[in-house]
């Protein structure tokens, strides 16, 4: 019954067996005296652990056999232990029996059969699955199993002990915590030996333990100096595909290693790389794909890939089918385009941002956007860009926001820096323009500041950039957006700017600019964020010049007192910024100059005379100059008991102001009825001594043209003060 049993298992019946339960009675079976028995019950199984991938209604099964298992290890017959040791090994690699496996303590008998030459193989056999988990690894070398498995790594073993060997070395090299256990093995050297080894198995189990090994950077390290590079890339040439892919990623490992690296470029690895992109099986071009994209990763690198002919071959991969060869193309061209290491290469870049699956139009995507970034005018980049633009609107629900930014920084460059002027062209533009405006809207701050950044730039290239965005109607989105508390506080920044650069154009201010953009503008001076606070006031001062809609809506959205209190800030741009608004608006009527002067703003602007800057200086009395022109602007300065602020100014001879302070004195004093005792006392008191300088330069003639103004003045001078005298006669 036994022996049909293990017919029926060895003929692909093991499942049957499973599932007629026969397992409890085979288990029954081992302990049976007839050594006949035993082994066939063995057998049959070994056959059911080896063909079952779901051992779990077996499970209790082997559990409760594992102890008479693990004593058939030290039977006397060879078949006994054959069977046992791969009941054990198929057993440990299934989740749900390694811990009783291990609990059951089978390592220490197993590394014993590792002394028997005629029961070493099953052995090994275990030993290999075991060490599959990093639990089983560390039970393996608790068994101190590491000398031993080191002696066996002789040349002059069998093929299969060899192979057997190297795959359990390779186990334990795979878990990070062990392979320091392997190297201070010093298995490496024995490794590199069974490179050289007639058996192609051999040769494939070695290179597969060395590449678990060069994982590690310090497991790389000891491989170079043991000098393997010489090795390795002879072994570029064999016609072992597994093990030329083997091979490549060895190499892979250790190009990771900047130091390492540079040993590489050293030898002639990267020509042979790059002739394996030429060979007929796509496994073996993606495999040396690998260590390519390390080596793309310096100039040095790149340069040894320039040499070694292999941009012809990378472009022509492009046209592959196979996704990972595509994928690992874009990432080494991503590279050299980032080192501006492509600037002679034609890219066929729009046939894989046209491609369906994501991995590919997702690393087409970076490559451009590498390629923008250097700015080395790539042929075939600027025809990607179309492309590049029909994948934003396709997917642009399913990419996520790394990439959607990259597209946003794409477009902002290729847009901006096109200086083509085709229809084709500029419907492209125009696409990516509203697909920069509906991404302002998008939930990811990284994604909508990235597409302000773009239309920012766009817009500060040329009026036809910034017609762009006014024809994709963005305009009333990027006021609106700045009242949305979803939108980050940087996006914040470039969306005045954006708008500031498209006013700027004389010709597009109507076009953006109605009454309810200029209301919303109006209303951010009084946002938290002083950057925001002084763009708005630059927009709305921009519009002075073509149109008062932007000053009109400052005044009805009774803005005024913020201006003040932003002639207060302690930045310096927002003072001066807020200055030629406020002159811009007391420019617009005698309405406006009086909404001015009640806002209280002639206080603040004269003591801005004082300030440290000079363009501050210059924006507030150009403002005084205006607001002076006014009976109440006039009396509003002398209200505010500041003549002594013009005062100084003018005995200072701050040479920048010295005209606009005479005018405004000047319109002061035009007032009839402002007390004459007044300008006695704060113009006349300063005048008189700038009056006798004989210094003829420009600044000094100032106060001259005013004492002409005040000669002027309709007055009865019989009551006139005696200084105001004085200077006429001196006039």
């Amino acid at each position: 019954m036994c022996c049909l049993l293990a017919h029926i298992a060895a003929s692909g019946g093991a499942q049957l067996l499973i599932d007629v339960y026969t397992s409890p009675v085979l288990v029954a079976l081992l302990k049976h005296p007839e050594s006949a028995i035993y082994s066939k019950s063995l057998q049959v199984l070994a056959e059911i652990s080896d063909a079952s991938e779901n051992i779990g209604p077996c499970a209790d099964v082997y559990t409760d056999a594992l102890p008479t298992l693990v004593m058939f290890l030290q039977s006397p017959e060879a078949e006994a232990v054959k069977w046992t040791c791969r009941i054990l090994g198929n057993i440990a690699v299934h989740e749900t029996l390694l811990a009783a496996t291990l609990n059951a303590d089978p390592c220490v008998p197993l590394v014993s059969l590792l002394s028997q030459a005629n029961r070493r193989l099953d052995g090994l056999y275990a030993l290999h699955h075991i060490s599959s988990s990093e639990i089983g690894a560390c039970t393996v070398i608790y068994a101190d199993a590491i000398p031993i498995l080191s002696t066996l790594l002789n040349p002059g073993h069998n093929g299969d002990y060899l192979q057997l060997t190297c795959n359990v070395l390779a186990n334990i090299a795979s878990h990070r915590n062990l392979v320091q256990t392997i190297l201070d093995a010093n298995v490496c050297t024995p490794l590199l030996s069974l490179l050289s080894h007639s058996e192609s198995g051999v040769q494939y189990a070695a290179a597969h333990a060395l590449r678990r090994i060069s994982c590690r950077s310090t497991g790389a390290r000891i491989v170079v100096d043991l000098g393997a590079l010489p090795v390795l890339q002879d072994l570029l040439q064999s016609t072992d595909l597994q093990l030329i892919i083997t091979i490549c990623q060895v190499i892979g490992n250790i190009a990771r290693g900047r130091p390492l690296r540079r040993a590489l470029l050293q030898t002639s690895l990267c020509a042979h790389l790059a002739s394996l992109l030429s060979h007929p099986e796509e496994a073996v071009k993606l495999s040396a794909l690998v260590p390519l994209d390390c080596l793309s990763r310096t100039q040095h690198g790149i340069l040894a890939i320039v040499d070694a002919h292999a941009i012809s071959a990378l472009i022509e991969l492009m046209r592959s089918s196979d996704v990972q060869v595509l994928h690992a193309i874009s990432k080494v061209l991503s590279n050299m385009a980032s080192e501006n290491g492509l600037s002679q290469a034609d890219l066929p870049l729009a046939h894989l941002l046209r491609h369906a699956e994501p991995a590919v139009y997702v690393s087409a995507l970076n490559l451009l956007f590498h390629i923008c970034l250097s700015n080395t005018g790539i042929p075939g980049a600027t025809g990607a860009i179309y492309s590049a633009v029909a994948l934003l609107q396709r997917e642009l629900k399913t990419l996520n926001t790394r990439n959607l930014a990259k597209g946003c920084r794409i477009l902002g460059i290729s847009i901006g820096h096109d200086e083509s002027r085709s229809q084709e062209t500029i419907e492209v533009s125009l696409s990516g323009c509203v697909i920069l405006v509906s991404l302002l809207r998008h939930s990811s701050t990284r994604v909508h500041y990235a597409a302000a950044g773009a239309l920012l730039e766009i817009s500060s290239r040329s009026e036809r950039g910034a017609r762009y965005i006014v024809n994709a109607n963005a305009v009333p989105d990027l006021i609106q957006l700045l009242h949305s508390a979803d939108t980050d506080a940087s996006a914040h920044i470039h969306i005045p700017e954006i708008l500031g650069r498209i006013v700027s154009y004389r010709i597009l201010v109507q076009t953006t600019i109605d009454v309810d953009a200029a209301s919303r503008l109006a209303e951010l001076l009084r946002h938290p964020m002083f950057a925001v606070r002084g763009l708005a006031a630059k927009i709305l001062h921009q519009t002075a010049e073509n149109s008062g809609i932007g000053l009109h809506a400052v005044i009805k959205a009774n803005m005024l007192p913020n201006l003040v209190d932003m002639l207060q800030s302690q930045k310096e741009e927002l003072r001066t910024c807020t200055c030629e608004l406020l002159g811009a608006i007391s420019w617009l009527d005698e309405r406006s100059r009086e909404d001015i002067v009640d806002a209280g703003a002639c206080y603040s602007l004269c003591q801005l005379l004082r300030d440290a800057s000079l363009a501050v200086r210059l924006a507030a009395i150009s403002a005084l100059c205006k607001i002076s022109k006014s009976a109440n602007g006039a009396h509003a300065i002398v209200k505010a008991n500041e003549l002594s602020a013009l005062g100084e100014r003018l005995q200072a001879l701050d040479k920048a102001i010295l005209p606009s302070v005479c005018e405004v004195v000047g319109n002061i004093t035009l007032q009839d009825d402002l007390p004459l005792d007044l300008i006695d006392r704060g113009i006349c008191a300063v005048l008189m001594p700038l009056l006798r300088r004989e210094d003829d330069s420009a600044d000094c003639n100032a106060p001259n043209r005013l004492t002409v103004q005040l000669s002027g003045v309709p007055r009865s001078l019989a009551g006139a003060p005696p200084k105001l005298m004085q200077m006429q006669y001196l006039y």
